[in-house]
């Protein structure tokens, strides 16, 4: 593959490229840290003030540099060539699903973590008070200060809308969701795609629509005679005991599904829940040839109403990636995995 200009573009939302930088500076000057402060006031750090004396000049060095319009326009888009060639030359399905991981995981937190920013998959008070702050500093609905770290934030978080509408329409194309995508890969560009963009981009508003209407659906769920969805599915007598119990109920807790079996977060998480409870409950009985306890797929497949083969599918696609699903930190805390 020819990543010439991805290389290029991605650079700035690399883990400790430029936007990470903007990042950094902001949550340092407006008191913003990951995790919520208390309301002690804490002596200011030899990091932190590095940070506030050197951030800004390298910052605006580096975005004075950065052509953004020559790598990705409205009509003409060399990064989008070279894209849609790279995902042609895919020989399989996983090689497909690496290379789009790979396009949109600088916006995750395996790069600047913009998206996590802006469009926070985990939602509390404190996420949400950081995405608002945010999104003000970067001047939704105000004048911004030119020549500010702001700016530039700005800058790279509209770069980073072109090209997710950008790459929505071309994998309208495709037949692929980019909405869906975001929500399996736990990473989130946008919230919505900006129709009048993509519209531009395909041609029209009627083009758009096409293609739309021409996506795969979602399988649905076994419905009962009176149409109705079951309440709560039959749990597979392997899993209806009080160990198995425990680990659902520490699910609940967590948010990653309901008490109606209900899977609330991606396809990936479920697949890493379901590896580890049936190595805790030792479902699988046995090992693999290279010395890993075998994975029992049946059970989880007919209580999360899963298709049959996918959860092994999503495991095998987080294995050759490489790179864990966002949230994996919380299946680690539910079976104490340090």
């Amino acid at each position: 593959m020819d990543k010439t200009i991805e290389r290029k573009f991605f650079k700035a939302f690399t883990k400790n490229g430029v936007v990470s930088k903007c990042i950094e500076y902001l949550r340092v000057v407006h008191n913003l840290p990951e995790t919520k402060p208390n309301d002690a006031k804490q002596e200011e750090s030899s990091c932190e003030f590095y940070i506030k004396q050197e951030y800004p000049k390298k910052i605006l060095e580096y975005t004075d540099a950065f052509d953004f319009k020559g790598i990705i326009g409205l009509k003409d888009s060399p990064l989008m060539d070279e894209i849609k060639a790279n995902l042609n030359g895919c020989l399989n399905e996983i090689e497909k699903i690496e290379y789009m991981y790979s396009l949109l995981a600088p916006f995750g937190e395996q790069g600047c973590n913009i998206a996590g920013v802006f469009n926070p998959t985990e939602q509390n008070d404190w996420t949400l008070y950081i995405r608002d702050q945010f999104r003000r500093m970067i001047g939704e609905g105000e004048w911004v200060l030119e020549k500010s770290v702001e700016e530039c934030l700005s800058f790279y978080y509209k770069a980073m809308i072109v090209f997710a509408n950008r790459l929505y329409a071309f994998l309208l194309l495709c037949g692929i969701d980019m909405m869906r995508l975001q929500e399996d890969m736990g990473i989130y560009l946008i919230e919505e795609p900006n129709n009048d963009l993509a519209n531009k981009a395909l041609g029209s508003d009627k083009i758009r629509q096409k293609y739309i209407n021409a996506l795969p659906t979602e399988p649905q769920q076994e419905q009962t005679t009176k149409g109705k969805v079951p309440s709560t599915p039959q749990i597979p007598s392997v899993l209806n005991n009080d160990r198995a119990s425990m680990y659902f109920a520490k699910a609940v807790e967590a948010g990653l599904m309901n008490e109606k079996f209900e899977w609330l977060k991606t396809k990936f998480l479920l697949a890493c829940f379901c590896k580890e409870l049936s190595n805790e409950l030792d479902l699988g009985k046995g090992c693999n040839s290279d010395g890993g306890k075998r994975l029992c797929w049946k059970p989880f497949e007919q209580l999360f109403n899963a298709k049959k083969g996918s959860l092994r599918a999503s495991l095998n696609d987080i294995q050759k990636t490489g790179n864990n699903p966002i949230g994996i930190e919380i299946i680690d805390a539910i079976f104490e995995k340090k």
